[in-house]
């Protein structure tokens, strides 16, 4: 007598493989274009903590050990340095240094500098737009440093106040 064996057949058919394919392509399709956006938000983001980190450090340094600080941001070398002025010479030495993203401008395409005195206010600035706005009744004048991507849209806004705090948002 012979028995019949049944043989067990694993996988998948060409219909269900074509399907999942099908779906794959479409969410890729739907996902792609914002992908490049959410990438370039991320980046801006980062250069735009780094510089807020670079404005507090230079005038916590300022206060802290009464000496006069400068923040430049190099966009050709992609760098944000802080300089200590040493005494009243034209001396200074590197205090603290930041890289940002070749996909990144900070303040158009040049170098821009910023300076704090000893007290913690801006005593001199170059390449930086001032803006003033009244909020309340009270004039404020700002610094607006624009960070934005070279690839896409994504911009935002550091502003840095006279008496040198720096915060991000929207520009005055």
């Amino acid at each position: 007598m012979f028995r019949s064996r049944r043989i067990r057949v694993y996988g998948f058919t060409v219909v269900e493989l074509m399907v999942v394919i099908s779906i794959v392509a479409i969410l890729a399709a739907i996902v792609a274009p914002r992908w490049e956006e959410y990438r370039s938000r991320m980046v801006v983001g980062e250069a735009t903590n780094q510089l807020c980190t670079a404005f507090r450090d230079a005038r916590d340094e300022a206060l802290l050990e009464q000496c006069e600080m400068y923040v430049e941001i190099n966009n050709s070398t992609q760098k944000i340095e802080i300089w200590r002025r040493i005494g009243t010479t034209d001396k200074s030495q590197l205090y603290r240094s930041y890289g940002f993203s070749k996909e990144v401008y900070i303040c158009g395409t040049g170098t821009s500098s910023l300076t704090i005195g000893r007290a913690g206010y801006i005593s001199a600035v170059t390449g930086i737009s001032s803006q003033t706005t009244t909020i309340a009744g009270c004039s404020i004048s700002a610094y607006d440093v624009t960070v934005g991507s070279r690839a896409t849209d994504a911009e935002d806004h550091v502003l840095i106040t006279r008496d040198g705090r720096a915060s991000v948002g929207a520009s005055l």
